[in-house]
């Protein structure tokens, strides 16, 4: 039908989940659907339909909705959903997932897209650390601060200037310890949730472009804990776990021959079968936390 997304196997799961974020919020203003949205909706008929997955809605009700009902459309816009598609995103697509999340989260990716803040006042401090850090550097490089980069423009740093031995900048451990602590922290909460866990989900892709497997390698463990936390959230409970396996799949072709032994061993696989998400799912949820990891690798202090 013209006007609504292209439907696929995934497709059910994605409208019920968004169909019941719209219906916690008409319940909690105790009123119906018709008196909320319209009477020109045909809403009753039109629910039933919804909420058993058996049609999408349009992108003008999406937004008809969403006017009413704030938040309730990052249910269904979500970039987790891509999961399901093989389509590769473009850098554009990228920054508009990332414009699409809760200023709290947009703003710390992207500091330099609008003006920064964060509720924190550690958050806080951490920045204007790291702005003098950083203006501390370029003085004595005699350089103009390079403009800001993303998952499609990131080189690896040349050796003479960040060889391994050293500890990482100081934007990377602001990476982890504010941000991932950030989102992880609001996952539970009924209306920065679902933004928190696209937060985390986008700097799991972020840093797989990145190809630094330390940073990359934590960030699969944020991941593991994200799972485990929201099941204490309303909606993002519901969510298949399939997905959180699936978005691991990218970290197969970093495993070790020893790691992959392990999971062999542990998940009783043959020599020949093939390892996927789930398995590596499993793999990181016996490993240490990412906070532990990340002191290790001294992404954090």
């Amino acid at each position: 039908m013209q006007g609504r997304p292209e439907r696929s196997r995934f497709e059910p799961t994605r409208i019920k989940i968004w169909s019941l974020a719209v219906h916690l919020q008409v319940a909690a203003k105790k009123r119906s659907l018709e008196s909320l949205l319209g009477e020109d909706g045909k809403w009753d008929s039109m629910w039933a339909r919804y909420t058993r997955g058996l049609v999408a809605p349009s992108g003008a009700r999406l937004n008809r909705i969403e006017k009413v009902l704030k938040g309730t459309a990052q249910y269904y816009r979500s970039p987790i959903w891509c999961l399901y598609s093989p389509k590769k995103w473009t850098r554009l697509e990228f920054e508009l997932a990332i414009r699409e999340l809760d200023p709290l989260f947009r703003h710390a990716l992207r500091p330099r897209q609008g003006k920064y803040r964060l509720t924190s006042p550690g958050a806080e401090r951490a920045e204007k650390k790291i702005a003098r850090s950083e203006r501390r550097r370029d003085r004595r490089r005699g350089k103009r601060p390079p403009p800001p980069q993303d998952m499609f423009s990131v080189q690896e740093p040349e050796p003479e200037e960040a060889p391994p031995s050293e500890p990482p900048p100081p934007k990377m451990r602001f990476y982890f310890s504010v941000i991932l602590t950030r989102a992880l922290e609001a996952l539970s909460d009924p209306k920065l949730g679902m933004s928190a866990l696209s937060t985390i989900f986008l700097m799991l892709i972020e840093l797989h472009k990145l190809k630094n497997r330390s940073f990359y390698y934590v960030m699969c463990l944020g991941w593991i804990e994200a799972e485990k936390l929201r099941h204490q959230h309303p909606l993002l409970k519901h969510l298949p776990l399939d997905l959180f396996h699936r978005a691991l799949n990218p970290a197969i072709k970093l495993l070790t021959s020893k790691s992959q032994e392990m999971i062999r061993t542990g998940r009783d696989m043959s020599s020949g079968e093939p390892i996927d998400g789930s398995d590596v799912f499993w793999f990181f949820s016996s490993e240490k936390s990412w906070k532990d990891r990340a002191r290790e690798f001294d992404l954090i202090r």
